[in-house]
């Protein structure tokens, strides 16, 4: 398996293109679930304070989406395997999510994905992996850029010290958990921000060599 590495101090973000996802196909999967869960909601109530429409797609059964769910863990796994020669996986956990950004969209925020989920709040995330659907048009400066930044300055919501760069359409990105990003709104596009997005947490056993 081929990847990039983007690096940035102590920060490595592993990437990947897709060629054969049927984005067609995926999108027509994602916006039809979103219209049974939102309606014609933009974003979600402030009152949530979740930016943009976050949905889960653990419950979603469509045929692409399934695919590109998949697709997201098993390249986790391998480059995983491929950075840490001595470890092999031999079981993980996989939670995965829908988010839309509009160019309406008011809200963003830094983050970290430490936790695997609000339902197992006992299990750690090794790795976030992110695939991009569809990316923001006309973007200007910044805009529809994604943000990193070391790991302890989680709880700053400023830009800095971070760095930032806008991602492809059809590419896979994998970081490790812990490190605060966010997505730069992009009021200037016709069109949303579509990617799907996964935790994964790995058990792992140590190889053993022959001698």
């Amino acid at each position: 398996m081929e990847y990039a590495k983007i690096k940035h101090g102590n920060i490595v973000i592993y990437k990947i293109k897709f060629d054969d996802i049927n984005h067609i196909k995926l999108l027509d999967e994602i916006y039809t679930h979103k219209t049974f869960l939102f309606g014609d909601r933009e974003y979600n109530d402030e009152k949530i304070h979740l930016p943009g429409i976050q949905m889960t797609s653990d419950l979603m059964v469509g045929d692409e989406t399934n695919i590109i769910k998949q697709r997201g863990y098993n390249t986790c796994k391998s480059i995983f395997e491929l950075e840490n020669i001595k470890k092999s996986v031999y079981s993980g956990l996989q939670t995965s999510w829908i988010y839309i950004s509009t160019p309406t969209n008011p809200t963003t925020n830094y983050h970290d994905h430490f936790l695997f989920s609000p339902k197992e709040k006992g299990i750690l995330t090794h790795y976030t992996w992110i695939y991009y659907i569809q990316v923001p048009d006309n973007c200007t400066g910044k805009e529809g850029h994604i943000f990193f930044k070391e790991h302890h300055a989680k709880d700053e919501n400023n830009d800095n010290g971070a760095f930032s760069f806008f991602p492809e359409e059809r590419c896979f990105y994998m970081w490790d958990s812990g490190i605060p990003h966010r997505p730069e709104l992009s009021p200037n596009s016709t069109i949303d921000r579509v990617v799907i997005a996964g935790n994964v947490n790995f058990n792992t056993t140590v190889k053993c060599s022959i001698l």
